[in-house]
């Protein structure tokens, strides 16, 4: 494995890893005793112990992966087609994540090598290592305004040589997502972090001396994912409300595309690495002030919205994002969203996107949650060609 360093030395964010424990302790019956002695009532046994880690406590024990929940949609261009193609699928067949000691997030997934006509994911895992995101530094990797501090995105290099085939997979790998080490992070958690993502695959890479990818220096390939993702402890079936309602406090990120067309500098060489995208799809953001969604134990329903009214645009990798009021995305609805033990999934509805929901409730007695949302466009709707993914996270209120 080869691959970048971030140019950006950053506090941890984003994606967490768990070890999860969990203590069994039963009573033990007392015998009989000598003549006249009154019997010993059996003990009653004792009730699970449940044992959880924060992301602090993820972070620093390093080696360990993460319960995760994670979406994706994908672009592939197939040749003949100039408008290319898109699917989405609710899960990648092949995803880890954990931190070494150094705090490098070290992620695995398998690549979408196949056309748009299957859901079926093939293809070689990739097996990378970024820095995690955070802090200030030479580069403004923070928002800024009234995210500072809060929020923030990066994108990185990376590439994969094959010696034995004498290829190269080489890619832009673009994140999104809150500082999740502060106790007052964004979506107030402890337990569950969120972010989304993109990996945009190009042709080649230029190497340092290292061994690690310098730039893409040239892409003519349109493909391209998006990834949501959430991650941390999820709350164990056992410590899971039976009764009661709820509300949840929630935040959420978006990485969708839009009928904003193609970016323009496909087959050029390269010299540098200004521009997240250098080709394929022209994708946005989008995130949410304070939402609020209500948990039924009792009837297993979880119910709400997310008002995606804050629109992202990413025009180089050098400037943080504009931040705009836009209601591109708008609201997704929550339709038919079931409780089942720790977890939760079902439909968003809403007048432009259709698409599906899964996620978790996280940490002790399931007081915070972490969902994913994958959507296309719908019939009759503002946008003939649209996909994105979604995720959210937040504690109960």
């Amino acid at each position: 494995m080869k691959s970048t360093t971030s140019r950006i030395l950053l506090r941890p964010f984003g994606w967490c890893f768990v070890l999860l424990s969990i203590v069994l302790t039963t009573g033990c019956g007392g015998g009989g005793g000598g003549s006249g002695s009154a019997p010993t009532a059996p003990t009653a046994p004792t009730a699970p112990t449940y044992t959880y880690s924060t992301f602090n406590q993820i972070v620093a024990s390093g080696n360990n992966f993460s319960d995760y929940d994670m979406a994706a949609a994908y672009y592939r261009y197939t040749h003949g087609d100039d408008a290319g193609c898109y699917t989405t699928t609710d899960h990648m067949d092949d995803f880890k994540l954990r931190y070494d000691a150094q705090l490098n997030a070290i992620v695995t997934i398998q690549n979408a090598a196949r056309d748009c006509l299957t859901q079926s994911i093939s293809g070689t895992p990739l097996d990378f290592a970024v820095t995690p995101l955070g802090g200030v530094t030479q580069y403004p990797a923070d928002f800024g305004g009234a995210l500072s501090g809060f929020v923030a995105w990066d994108t990185w290099v990376i590439g994969i040589p094959d010696p034995g085939t004498l290829t190269e997979t080489a890619f832009h790998w673009i994140e999104v997502g809150p500082y999740c080490d502060i106790q007052s992070n964004w979506m107030t958690t402890r337990y569950v972090c969120l972010g989304v993502y993109e990996i945009n695959y190009a042709n080649t890479c230029s190497y340092d001396i290292a061994g690690g990818c310098s730039y893409v220096n040239y892409d003519n390939t349109l493909d391209t994912d998006l990834l949501s993702g959430v991650t941390g402890d999820f709350t164990f079936a056992g410590d899971m409300p039976t009764a009661g309602t709820n509300d949840f406090r929630v935040k959420a990120l978006a990485k969708y595309h839009a009928d904003d067309g193609l970016n323009s500098r496909c087959g050029t060489y390269l010299i540098s690495m200004s521009g997240p995208l250098e080709c394929g799809p022209i994708t946005r953001g989008a995130l949410t002030a304070d939402q609020f969604l209500t948990a039924n134990f009792a009837a297993g329903t979880l119910t709400g919205s997310l008002d995606l009214d804050y629109d992202l645009y990413f025009e180089s990798s050098v400037f943080a994002p504009t931040m705009t009021e836009d209601r591109r995305i708008g609201t997704l609805t929550f339709s038919n969203v079931q409780i089942s033990g720790n977890s939760f999934s079902g439909e968003i509805t809403s007048p432009n996107f259709e698409g599906y929901i899964k996620g978790h409730f996280f940490g002790p007695d399931g007081k915070e949650i972490g969902g994913v949302i994958q959507f296309t466009d719908v019939d009759d709707g503002d946008y003939s060609m649209a996909f994105g993914v979604v995720a959210f996270a937040g504690a109960m209120n």
